[in-house]
């Protein structure tokens, strides 16, 4: 009844418009409007297959009573008002495959899996994430998920919050320089990679300071030690117990009973 009154495919249109520029904060093309105000009608053509707009129908025979017709004709157990509204946007987040797997609106790109890598990035990094980084988040997404949480879970701002070994150690006037006794100086920003004064970077395992393995880039080779036993060492690749003697930068292998640099 309302018909040659109410432009209700503009409307349409001017929502379906609003609801793409929300999601992308880009403005959507004419075409992608246009086939998002046709899923609409075509979503309600389900339920009145003779409605006016649909093409070939020719219209109810009723006129409409007020205040709307998805209100009202279906009867108080039908759909609700803005029905249609509700299953466009539930489309558009949900990014359902349609006809060939082609998305719901043409030439519109997934997104729930970059807000998925967003929120680890957000998420994991925590208290470490001094700022958002966008070129950061742009080369996440084009790794895909599984590859983006690889690359997240091994990142020192994640990898770094669960530094026990080291969390009590005193720390130095450097930013994330600390010092023990028995240990030197070492930096463990970037743990379980940590940078010692003399050892150079050695990749720690273990949570405990009385005993862990750790792994030489120097050597190419672990190590276990603790609190009450370095500067000796145990190697797990010649089987037996080294010295490092943190003065001379030398390596004393008791199997071998001989000195190397380290």
């Amino acid at each position: 009844s309302k018909k040659g009154s109410q432009p209700f495919a503009d409307n349409r249109m001017d929502f379906v418009q609003q609801c793409l520029f929300n999601k992308y904060s880009v403005q959507p093309t004419f075409q992608q409007v246009f086939q998002g105000s046709n899923r609409m009608l075509s979503f309600w053509s389900q339920f009145e297959p003779n409605y006016w707009e649909v093409r070939g129908a020719t219209g109810t025979a009723n006129v409409d009573s007020p205040p709307r017709r998805d209100t009202n004709f279906f009867g108080a157990t039908g759909f609700g008002a803005g029905e249609c509204a509700v299953d466009l946007i539930f489309n558009l987040a949900k990014e359902i495959k349609y006809e060939g797997g082609l998305p719901y609106i043409l030439y519109t790109l997934d997104q729930r899996e970059l807000y998925r890598i967003v929120t680890y990035y957000l998420l994991y990094f925590g208290e470490n994430l001094s700022e958002v980084n966008a070129n950061e988040i742009e080369y996440l997404g084009s790794l895909g998920e599984k590859k983006a949480l690889d690359v997240i879970l091994n990142d020192w701002r994640w990898t770094s919050q669960s530094n026990q070994i080291w969390k009590n150690s005193p720390t130095l006037s450097l930013d994330y320089w600390k010092s023990e006794n028995w240990f030197g100086p070492f930096m463990d920003k970037y743990f379980p990679w940590t940078f010692h004064s003399s050892l150079g970077w050695i990749y720690v395992q273990g949570n405990n300071p009385m005993e862990f393995w750790f792994y030489s880039s120097n050597q190419n080779s672990w190590y276990w030690t603790g609190a009450t036993i370095y500067p000796y060492a145990y190697s797990s690749e010649k089987s037996g117990w080294v010295y490092f003697d943190t003065n001379t930068g030398m390596l004393y292998d008791f199997n071998e009973a001989k000195w190397a640099p380290y």
